[in-house]
C-alpha cells in the first residue's frame, strides 16, 4: 500500500494514522539503529492523535446543531467538516493577499449565508481577513475573533505549529465561533 504525503495539513486524522506505521518501518529499514525511537515516535503520535480527535468531537458536540455551519475563505477545511459532523455552506475561494472575490461571488456567499443562517465566519492565517469581513458585514453576522489553519501549520512558537496543535486551535476557534462551550485540551500520557 502507498502512502501518500501532502504538504498542505488538510489530512483526516485516519489517513495519517494509515501512514505512519509505514513511513516508521521504512525509516527503520534505512537506520536500523533509530527502530526504536521510529517506533516509540509512532505509537506516541497515534495516541495523540487519538486523542485529539476523541476531543474535538467532544467539543464539537457542545455547538447547538443549528449552528454546526462554515465559511472561510476558501474550502481547505473539507477533511475537518466531515470529520466532526460539521455543514460548509460555502467559501469565497481562494485568494492571495492582493486579490478580492468578484461582486457576483461575494453576493453569492452572502446568500448562501442569509439563506443558511451562518452565524459566523472564519477567517484563515494564510488569507486577507478583509474578504470575509467585508462578506460579514454585508451578510450582517460577525467573524470569528480567532482564524483558522487551513493552508499550512503555524509558525514556530505559535498554537498551531505542530499538526496536534493546528487540530486543537482550529476546534477551539470553531467551538467558540460557533457558540460551544469550549474546554482546553491537555494530552494524557499512557502510564505503563
Amino acid at each position: 500500500m502507498t502512502c501518500l504525503l501532502l504538504i498542505k495539513p488538510v489530512w483526516v486524522t485516519f489517513g495519517l494514522n494509515f501512514c505512519l506505521s509505514p513511513i516508521s518501518r521504512n525509516l527503520e529499514k534505512l537506520a536500523p539503529t533509530n527502530g526504536a525511537v521510529y517506533t516509540s515516535n509512532d505509537q506516541k503520535l497515534k495516541s495523540e492523535l487519538a486523542q485529539v480527535d476523541t476531543w474535538s468531537k467532544s467539543q464539537i458536540a457542545t455547538i447547538p446543531p443549528n449552528q454546526r455551519k462554515l465559511v472561510t475563505t476558501h474550502d481547505a477545511l473539507g477533511y475537518y467538516v466531515k470529520a466532526y459532523g460539521l455543514s460548509f455552506e460555502g467559501a469565497l475561494g481562494s485568494f492571495s493577499t492582493e486579490e478580492k472575490p468578484t461582486a457576483a461571488r461575494v453576493k453569492e456567499v452572502v446568500n448562501i449565508i442569509k439563506n443558511t443562517g451562518v452565524p459566523t465566519l472564519f477567517a484563515e492565517t494564510t488569507t486577507n481577513p478583509k474578504l470575509i469581513q467585508t462578506v460579514a458585514r454585508e451578510a450582517n453576522v460577525k467573524v470569528s475573533k480567532r482564524e483558522v489553519f487551513a493552508d499550512s501549520l503555524g509558525e514556530a512558537g505559535t498554537e498551531g505549529e505542530t499538526y496536534q496543535g493546528m487540530l486543537i486551535a482550529n476546534t477551539r476557534t470553531i467551538v467558540e465561533g460557533l457558540a460551544g462551550n469550549y474546554t482546553a485540551f491537555a494530552f494524557k500520557t499512557a502510564t505503563p
